[in-house]
């Protein structure tokens, strides 16, 4: 069976359906945090969050491992990819490269700081 991989609010409001959490990749589950958020969350950590404002939040936790940094490919929105280059991460935007942060917004063409 195919795991689910929303890349969206509302992708993944219609994989949780009336449920509050669901398992979606090994120690990785998305889950609804309040009526507007939506996370996926890998062991502890809140790798990304779909809000129903169209926007996505990116967040390692400090965490920068090659699974997270997976799971955060998986899930981004088309357009966005994120990779390491000299143990750097960057991200890749439809405007262009910039350095990875935590925190970072991703809105439907750029990155919000």
């Amino acid at each position: 069976m195919n795991q689910p991989e929303p890349t969206s609010y509302t992708e993944a409001a219609e994989i949780l359906g009336s449920r509050d959490s669901r398992k979606i990749a090994h120690n990785t589950y998305l889950e609804r945090l309040d009526a507007e958020t939506i996370g996926v969350r890998l062991h502890r950590t809140y790798v990304v969050r779909f809000n129903a404002n169209g926007t996505t939040r990116l967040d390692s936790g400090g965490w920068r491992t090659v699974t997270t940094k997976e799971r955060m490919n998986r899930y981004v929105p088309a357009g966005f990819g994120l990779y390491q280059k000299a143990h750097v991460w960057y991200i890749d935007t439809p405007s262009g490269v910039e350095e990875y942060s935590d925190g970072m917004i991703l809105a439907p063409n750029s990155v919000l700081l």
